[in-house]
């Protein structure tokens, strides 16, 4: 599966059906463009259909729920009362199964 922006898919979607859409022409143009124009619209109702891949807020909120504070430096186990050396880290083994189970 690849991950694509389907906001920029459907902007250039909507380009293609603005420059297809039927004008002047022999009545066989305009059937032809009238025809590409629907199929464009086909195209941006299924992009516009298709489910979230992945929902970011609810791996953050995930990935938050199971990280734990960890000392980053050997000047925290000089001064414990030090707080700005301990991070929030989550074990690569819970983020692979979180983003596993989101898709």
């Amino acid at each position: 599966m690849r991950l694509i922006d389907a906001d920029k898919l459907l902007v250039h979607l909507n380009d293609c059906a603005l420059s297809a859409s039927p004008g002047s022409g022999s009545l066989k143009d305009q059937m032809i463009a009238r025809a590409e124009y629907d199929a464009i619209q086909n195209c941006m109702k299924a992009v516009e259909s298709q489910p979230t891949a992945y929902d970011t807020d609810e791996i953050v909120r995930r990935l938050d729920d199971t990280s734990f504070l960890v000392a980053t430096s050997k000047a925290f186990w000089d001064d414990p009362q030090n707080g700005k050396y301990v991070e929030n880290v989550v074990r690569l083994s819970n983020a692979i199964k979180i983003v596993k189970e989101s898709e």
